[in-house]
């Protein structure tokens, strides 16, 4: 009976071990999509020098695409003075908390 229980709370430790670490993944991942977020607007808005732009409130307006090498695609919309405005970049997530703009396009 003994080693029933061990195993059994040896299997929800790693098990919980392992959930953790998915967690933290996902908290990982949503930071750099929070991130990139806050690097488009911040370079519409420097590139463009325009201000009191309005940005979509869902992160997945921003089709965020990971490349797998530590780039990051991004595309989407924004408006400025009720004029639609597509926007097409690339960053590059140099240590993990610092983006690189690699490519810039707004039409």
């Amino acid at each position: 009976m003994r080693k029933i229980l061990f195993s059994t709370v040896c299997a929800l430790a790693i098990l919980a071990t392992g959930c953790s670490s998915d967690s933290s993944s996902d908290s990982a991942s949503d930071d750099i999509e929070t991130n990139i977020e806050l690097a488009v607007q911040d370079a519409v808005e420097q590139n463009e020098k325009i201000d009191n732009v309005d940005w979509s409130w869902s992160i997945d307006d921003y089709h965020i695409i990971d490349n797998g090498d530590g780039t990051y695609d991004t595309s989407g919309q924004f408006s400025w003075h009720d004029k639609l405005y597509d926007f097409n970049m690339t960053f590059e997530d140099t240590d993990h908390n610092t983006l690189k703009l690699i490519s810039y396009h707004v039409n």
